[in-house]
């Protein structure tokens, strides 16, 4: 039979309470409880709260994603390049670094 181990925090999602209730709920209802490497304790789902927690995974998972805006070369540099504005009021500069010969270099190898 498969298992399902989840957090106190992902019970409660499931129990739609607070993690302390589920917490609570589930040393109550005497559920299996282990501490895992990660430091968390997670507790093992009855059949019952398995089903649940399956029916619920594969209707998040059948749910339609939003697609993501279509991204053609123009609108991307238009998104990222500065306005001509501040790229003139700023001769010499590029993408917000000095000019050739304005680094201070004295004093930086010696």
């Amino acid at each position: 039979m498969p298992q399902i181990w989840v957090t106190y925090e992902e019970a409660g999602a499931l129990l739609e309470c607070l993690p302390t209730v589920a917490r609570v709920h589930s040393i109550a209802a005497n559920w299996d409880r282990r501490k895992s490497l990660d430091g968390r304790t997670r507790v093992k789902l009855p059949p019952a709260e398995m089903q649940i927690f399956l029916d619920r995974y594969v209707a998040a998972a059948q749910r339609p994603q939003m697609p993501a805006p279509p991204l053609d070369a123009a609108s991307s540099v238009a998104r990222t390049a500065p306005p001509a504005q501040a790229r003139a009021e700023r001769p010499g500069e590029t993408f917000g670094m000095p000019a050739a010969g304005r680094f201070p270099v004295a004093g930086l190898f010696g």
